[in-house]
């Protein structure tokens, strides 16, 4: 191996571990987060629903201006600020005694953490290679997925227990192990893009029309996030009628796949054209997925779990596809001069398919059936068939707002 790549494989490891730590706390808080919200600050539960869309909403806000602010005081630097922001929003949850406190501190924790997403995208670019940023993310998104299995188990704990001292020990939890995050990070070098002060430019993402309509697009092939988590359960319980149990051995299923495939189903997609061609890829499998879930109701308990258990292993495989074909798209069209404001994209799309996908999705195959997951299916092909010329299109035209020429320095209190 050669010598000059043996300090950058080290702050891999250390950003996979911080990444894996703040997994392992928000499995353990976001698990937890409805029980806490009904039996410790009392709130019915369309109070927590319009609690938890106001914090995405929060979120999508985070998300689309923190990442300029990582390009003007550099990543690292601002991930530690927003961990620790973070750890505080999540201790005000123990101080939270009533709707509008629940609110406030939901918000926050939302803002902080779709903010993080950002300044974490680019501390990937200065951290390692361009040819290894890809699996590194792929790598980082298995550890993801273990961390918040190993969170939720501890969280399952905890609601076994049932006592208050057990429900504050969540948010409580879940702030111990974003300070550990920000130790981790702390240990990284501070290295960012250095440009000209009149080649600086503000919030040129959220008035760039093509990069908008691609995030628009990416967020319509994320709602991959909300069928697996949000609207199989749903399924099962109610038109399938299977038992409940089903539920969370799908969800391991999920879980194992991603840990152990979504490097390899990530391959591919280090240019813009490898992307685009991931996108469609994904599209093809999710579309298969939605048309074997919908064709499981109305059969007999047996051949109906076999064929909704083949359609979340698809359907796993169209997220884990459409993952690394939106890091790659996102990475290749970011300008070294302002990544974290238009990787910022990649967590927009996140938040606002956590504010609109729940509610769109779950009406659509509850009320319509096999057509309402046809027409999901319909979604996706029509996003992957746009996102190609989107995409070029924000190309040429951030090829215009930017020069080509960046250089990076390492700052002073770099580690």
């Amino acid at each position: 191996m050669r010598e000059d790549l043996v300090p950058a494989r080290g702050n891999e490891r250390r950003y996979a571990l911080a990444i894996f730590l703040d997994s392992i706390g928000d499995g353990l808080f976001i698990t937890g987060t409805t029980v806490f919200a009904l039996r410790v600050v009392g709130l019915s539960p369309q109070q927590v629903g319009l609690a938890l869309s106001a914090a995405g909403i929060a979120g999508f806000l985070g998300a689309s201006t923190l990442g300029r602010v990582a390009d003007r005081f550099g990543p690292r630097r601002v991930m530690m600020v927003l961990c620790l922001v973070d750890a505080l929003a999540l201790l005000s949850y123990t101080l939270a005694g009533s709707f509008a406190a629940f609110t406030v501190a939901a918000c926050l924790a939302s803002a902080t953490g779709f903010g993080k997403g950002p300044a974490s995208s680019a501390l990937v670019s200065t951290i390692t290679t361009a040819e290894r940023r890809i699996r590194l993310r792929a790598q980082v998104r298995s550890l993801s997925n273990l961390g918040f299995t190993v969170g939720a188990a501890f969280a399952g704990l905890a609601l076994a227990i049932d006592t208050m001292p057990a429900y504050y020990a969540l948010p409580i939890g879940d702030a111990a192990f974003v300070l550990l995050e920000l130790l981790v990070i702390r240990g990284l070098p501070e290295i960012r893009a250095v440009v000209a002060a009149t080649a600086r430019r503000s919030f040129t993402a959220l008035r760039n029309v093509p990069f908008l309509l691609t995030t628009a697009l990416n967020a319509m092939l994320t709602i991959h996030t909300t069928l697996i988590n949000v609207v199989v359960p749903l399924w099962i319980l109610g038109p399938m009628g299977a038992p409940a149990p089903l539920i969370s051995v799908l969800l391991m299923v999920n879980t194992v796949l991603v840990v152990v495939f979504q490097v390899r189903l990530s391959r591919g997609s280090e240019s813009l054209a490898g992307s685009i061609r991931l996108a469609r890829w994904a599209a093809a499998v999710l579309v298969a997925g939605c048309v074997i879930a919908g064709l499981s109701k109305d059969l007999p308990m047996v051949p109906g779990v076999l064929l909704i258990a083949v359609s979340v292993v698809l359907l796993t495989v169209g997220e884990m596809v459409q993952s690394g074909a939106a890091w790659g798209l996102f990475y290749e069209l970011a300008p070294k001069q302002a990544q974290g404001e238009y990787l910022a994209g990649l967590e927009m799309s996140l938040a606002a398919q956590s504010i609109l996908g729940p509610a769109f999705a779950t009406w659509l195959v509850l009320t319509f059936g096999l057509f309402g997951w046809s027409a999901l299916g319909g979604l996706f092909l029509g996003a992957a068939v746009l996102i190609g010329p989107a995409a070029q299109w924000t190309s040429r035209r951030l090829a215009r707002l930017y020069p080509p020429a960046v250089k990076t320095e390492e700052l002073p209190e770099a580690a």
